[in-house]
């Protein structure tokens, strides 16, 4: 097990919903396939970013479609990160938290795993 796997059990943080531990898992699965894109060292920050970012979205689309994070198809992801027309950095991040709070998650909470992270 490489080091970034074993950041990544911290990086999602304890409890949360069986969704939210299986888009953990299944992030970890896709880090494995491609070990050659992730050092082990992360020093600046954006390999946490991204990784915590794909499990969001794994989750996200999971709630949403109730499928499991395994069968998220790449698209959904796609949809999910890419700038829309006329959409700025900051309405991505609003959009984001809408999903989330519409899946009952409060942005601003610590307590939640999936709003901690986020």
């Amino acid at each position: 097990m490489t080091t970034i796997i074993e950041q990544s059990r911290t990086w999602q943080g304890l409890g949360g919903r069986a969704e939210w531990s299986q888009a953990w898992e299944r992030t970890r699965e896709l880090i494995g396939l491609r070990p050659d894109r992730f050092s082990d060292h992360d020093s600046d920050g954006t390999q946490e970013d991204g990784i915590s970012a794909l499990a969001t979205a794994l989750y996200i689309t999971a709630r949403e479609q109730r499928i499991e994070a395994a069968a998220v198809p790449r698209q959904a992801i796609d949809d999910l990160m890419d700038r829309r027309p006329g959409e700025t950095v900051l309405d991505i991040v609003r959009r984001w938290e809408a999903h989330l709070e519409n899946l009952g998650h409060d942005v601003d909470c610590t307590t939640d795993p999936v709003s901690a992270r986020w």
